[in-house]
């Protein structure tokens, strides 16, 4: 464990060019190691600067062959702050060897290099937040798009622990008056019904079994969702591909079958980020086994996205393969690709009926942005009726809470089953226990150095 008395310092703002540097302390001694090389431009009323948190404008000294640094100090000098410890931060020109030196001269001052995630952790440690709150700034730093960063607020506001707050302190009063009854078994005193005790059960096992699917949502859902290209060999998957991402990445080529391993890149579809993927050419007509494993590579490829895109291509009529592909009705895109040079035969054979669909068909062309506006518009439509996302929090919590849930789901199961058959109370508050246990585990009032190295590893520097 950090000694949570020392200094620490790190530079908090993200590098490269930005509006603004910020250098971050936190400790006991901020204002030995800091406010010495700081002159407000309108020095503050000695006695309101050492207990009321405040931001001044002024200069900061690095040595004494170089000007005064316009800077803005933004200071904290009691426990209301993030970590509860005497907190400064030093906003100024975002030149990453001027932050650097401004951290060579606090730590020469007596400060020490933070660790990664170390104030977040001091902001645990003193009760600020929770652990699922503190995984949640982590969550907010590494949102991909507004749905992560709206899931990841959420759990920053408690939007997973208050529940689970509420319902280990029903567990705690109930598992309390139980353990009273057993100092008073031969005194005719009731501390709590029977059925008390199981009304309390049977919601703390809907409000578990809510958490519990929330979390295991959004632990198995991609942060990025998958969009494929799929269709016959030589439809111009790969040319659109190209196109979308902006990128002469896949080989293109009049040669049917030219992809063989389907291609992924990232990009952005309104407001989200997404993954695009080109597949090998489906078709029934296999000549060999490279052939044959890049289309069943393609087939999965195509069955695990979020949206299939099925492309057609214009200049030709579509086939028997592609007639029943719009039958089954597996994309929910149609592409014409290649539509600045599509013929009436393709049109005609549209006109054949295909079978009862309602897909939307796009005409695109790689060639001359016929069409792409509106393909991207579809596809926002598509991905905002994607199953939501909002509130399930992050996946780094969801992988570390979804065993506790179950173990505190499974006991309080237990302690109902206990409590229907008329058991033994001491043997329905172990149960209890255990749950209470479980709980304590996921909010982080019951944790080892071992949880809290796993949670923090994964921060960077200065937050």
């Amino acid at each position: 464990m950090l000694d949570i008395s020392d200094t620490i310092v790190a530079i908090a703002s993200a590098p490269g060019i930005g509006a603004r540097g910020i250098v971050r302390l936190s400790g006991p001694d901020v204002a030995h190691v800091a406010l010495p090389y700081f002159y407000a431009d309108q020095p503050a009323d000695t006695q309101r600067r050492s207990r009321v948190p405040q931001m001044q404008r002024g200069s900061w000294r690095l040595a004494d062959e170089l000007p005064p640094l316009p800077c803005t100090i933004c200071y904290w000098p009691t426990e209301r702050s993030y970590t509860r410890q005497p907190t400064l931060e030093l906003h100024t020109v975002a030149c990453r060897p001027l932050l650097d030196r401004i951290v060579i001269q606090l730590t020469q001052a007596g400060a020490r290099l933070a660790e990664p995630g170390e104030f977040t952790l001091r902001s645990f440690l003193a009760g600020r937040l929770d652990l699922t709150q503190a995984e949640a700034v982590l969550g907010v730093i590494d949102a991909n798009d507004q749905r992560d960063l709206h899931a990841a607020l959420e759990q920053l506001a408690g939007g997973i622990s208050q529940p689970l707050h509420l319902l280990m302190s029903q567990l705690i009063d109930v598992c309390a008056d139980i353990e009273a009854g057993l100092d008073f078994v031969d005194e005719d005193i009731t501390f709590i019904g029977t059925d008390q005790v199981q009304a309390t059960l049977s919601n703390a096992r809907q409000t578990l079994a809510e958490s519990l699917r929330q979390l295991e949502e959004r632990g198995d859902c991609d942060s990025e969702q998958q969009i494929v290209l799929w269709g016959q060999p030589n439809t111009g998957k790969s040319t659109l591909w190209n196109y979308l991402i902006g990128s002469e990445t896949a080989i293109v080529s009049d040669i049917a079958g030219t992809t063989r391993d389907y291609l992924v890149a990232s990009i952005r579809i309104s407001d989200q980020q997404c993954l695009l993927l080109d597949t090998a050419g489906l078709d029934a007509e296999l000549s060999n086994p490279i052939e044959t494993k890049a289309q069943k590579m393609a087939a999965r490829a195509r069955d695990h996205a979020d949206i299939s895109l099925l492309c057609l291509d214009a200049t030709r009529a579509i086939s028997a393969w592609e007639r029943e592909q719009l039958q089954t009705g597996q994309a929910m895109l149609v592409l014409a690709n290649k539509a600045d040079a599509e013929i009436e035969d393709f049109r005609e054979s549209l006109d054949t009926p295909v079978g009862a669909t309602n897909l939307h068909m796009i005409r695109v062309s790689a060639r001359t942005g016929i069409g792409i506006g509106d393909l991207r518009q579809q596809l926002a439509i598509c991905l905002e009726r994607q199953p939501n996302r909002d509130g399930r929090g992050v996946a780094s919590t969801a992988l570390r809470c979804r065993e506790s849930l179950r173990e505190a789901t499974e006991a309080v199961i237990a302690a109902h089953e206990l409590s229907t058959h008329d058991a033994g109370h001491e043997l329905i508050a172990a149960e209890i226990r255990n749950a209470i246990n479980g709980l304590g585990q996921v909010l982080g009032t019951v944790y080892t150095d071992d949880i809290l190295d796993r949670v923090f590893q994964r921060f960077c520097i200065g937050k």
